[in-house]
């Protein structure tokens, strides 16, 4: 399994926000797409289909937002894309409306809302054929997806159709644990490579994937390396174990608003995109701490 996360490092405009791209190859001729930010992601993706004669492609949007979403579109033109996963709302109107619980909405109205405030996911509908549910049928569980070691493992249902209901109900916050709503129910990719465990956690809120960071060895620090999220996850997981965790940082921000500037990196093993270029080693060694021996009681 090669994964590795695309680089605007040599793009020709350094303002633009390109958002992030990750590749997933099982190297059996099959690829799965995590978001895609921008066509010139998508370009290069279309690219590495044909250098590598991939014969079998899909994709996972995390969530609606455009620094994750503007090159899918360009993907789904090529017939080799077949899937798009993805949260898709408009199936859980009435679970959405009871927890709204307000008297005022009905399933048009919450339909109506949901295709404004998650517009990207509603533009797709020229796809629909290919749009697929992260969430099984009539079922709490999650949809397999098709590259073998590679699951969805977040956000649960209860708390997508909840979140989505604080988002639409204009009487509250769109803030939850200090991300948006569509930030925080960004949809949680676990890949399994041999011994390592990679964990894509797009723009996800702390509190979304705390439990899911203890079992995982390559970390997406998330919302482009947020300086919150990071020192948070570097309390939970750092120095857990006899093997050091590695983090990467997708943020390819431009000078729109620098995710990781202000992400103090001191002491742990972070890759970023905006210094490294492409990281193309995502999940393919394992950092060996050496552990203090233990005492024997002899001088």
């Amino acid at each position: 399994m090669q994964i590795q996360t695309l680089s605007s490092k040599n793009y020709e405009n350094k303002d633009t926000n390109y958002g992030d791209c990750v590749i997933i190859d099982n190297e059996q001729g099959e690829i799965l797409v995590y978001d895609c930010g921008h066509d010139e992601h998508s370009k290069r993706v279309l690219q590495y289909v044909k250098d590598k004669n991939i014969s079998k492609a899909n994709i996972v949007l995390s969530h609606n937002d455009d620094d994750h979403y503007l090159g899918i579109k360009k993907l789904l033109e090529n017939p080799i894309f077949n899937k798009i996963y993805t949260p898709l709302l408009l199936k859980y109107k009435d679970e959405i409306l009871e927890e709204l619980d307000d008297g005022r909405r009905n399933r048009d109205s919450v339909g109506e809302s949901i295709k404004e405030k998650y517009d990207n996911i509603a533009d797709l509908a020229e796809y629909s054929h290919k749009l697929v549910d992260i969430y099984q049928e009539n079922s709490d569980e999650f949809t397999e997806l098709p590259l073998s070691g590679v699951k969805i493992i977040g956000p649960s249902k209860d708390f997508m159709i909840s979140t989505a209901a604080k988002y639409i109900n204009e009487a509250e916050s769109d803030q939850v644990a200090g991300e948006s709503c569509t930030n925080a129910t960004c949809v949680q990719v676990s890949i399994t490579n041999g011994t390592n465990k990679v964990f894509l956690t797009g723009d996800s809120c702390f509190d979304a994937i705390e439990e899911s960071i203890k079992e995982h060895n390559f970390i997406q620090l998330p919302h482009h390396g947020k300086e919150e999220q990071g020192k948070k996850i570097f309390e939970v997981k750092d120095n857990r174990g006899e093997f050091k965790t590695v983090y990467f940082v997708s943020d390819n921000t431009g000078n729109s608003n620098g995710g990781s500037d202000n992400l103090d990196t001191k002491g742990h093993i972070v890759k970023n995109t905006k210094t490294d270029g492409d990281i193309k080693d995502i999940g393919t060694a394992q950092v060996y701490i050496p552990q203090p021996k233990t005492s024997l009681g002899i001088d």
